[in-house]
C-alpha cells in the first residue's frame, strides 16, 4: 500500500472522487427526477384515495342523513295516517249514531202516527157496531124516545172517551 503523499495515492483519490462526483451527477440528472416523479404520482394516487375516500364517507353520511331523514318523513306519514283513520273511524260513528238517530225518531213518529190510525180506526168501528146494535135495538122495540135516548147515552159515551184519549 502506498503512502499518503504518493502519486498514485492522489490519482486513487481523484479517481475516487471523480466517480463519487460522476454517481451524484447521474443521480442528480436521471435517478432523482425518476423517484421524484414516482414519489409525485404516488403521492397524487395517495391523494385521490384520500379525496374519494373523503367524498365516500361525505356520501355515506349523506346518505344515512337521507335514511333518518326518510324515517322520520314514515313515522310522521304513518302518525298522520292514524291520527286521521281514528278522526274518520270517529266521524263514521257519529255520523252513524246521528242516522240511527234520525231512523229512531222517525220510526217512533211513524209507530205514533199508526197507533192514532188505529184507535181511529177502532173508534169507527165501534161506532158502526154501535149504531148497528142501536139501529136493530130500536127497530125491534120500536120505542123512538128510546131509541132517541140510547143514541143520545152512546154520543156521550163516545164524547167521554175521546177527550180521555186525548
Amino acid at each position: 500500500m502506498g503512502a499518503f503523499g504518493t502519486l498514485e495515492f492522489s490519482a486513487k483519490v481523484i479517481d475516487f472522487v471523480v466517480f463519487v462526483a460522476l454517481l451524484v451527477w447521474l443521480w442528480m440528472k436521471y435517478a432523482r427526477p425518476q423517484l421524484e416523479a414516482a414519489s409525485e404520482a404516488e403521492n397524487a394516487r395517495i391523494m385521490a384515495i384520500e379525496e374519494a375516500l373523503a367524498k365516500a364517507k361525505a356520501d355515506a353520511e349523506a346518505a344515512r342523513e337521507a335514511r333518518r331523514a326518510a324515517d322520520a318523513e314514515r313515522d310522521q306519514i304513518l302518525r298522520n295516517a292514524e291520527e286521521s283513520g281514528v278522526r274518520d273511524v270517529a266521524q263514521q260513528i257519529s255520523d252513524a249514531e246521528a242516522q240511527a238517530g234520525r231512523i229512531r225518531a222517525y220510526a217512533e213518529g211513524e209507530v205514533e202516527r199508526q197507533r192514532y190510525a188505529a184507535s181511529v180506526q177502532l173508534r169507527i168501528e165501534m161506532i158502526e157496531e154501535a149504531l148497528a146494535k142501536a139501529r136493530a135495538d130500536a127497530a125491534s122495540r120500536g120505542d123512538e124516545a128510546l131509541q132517541a135516548s140510547l143514541v143520545q147515552r152512546f154520543l156521550d159515551d163516545l164524547a167521554r172517551e175521546r177527550k180521555a184519549v186525548n
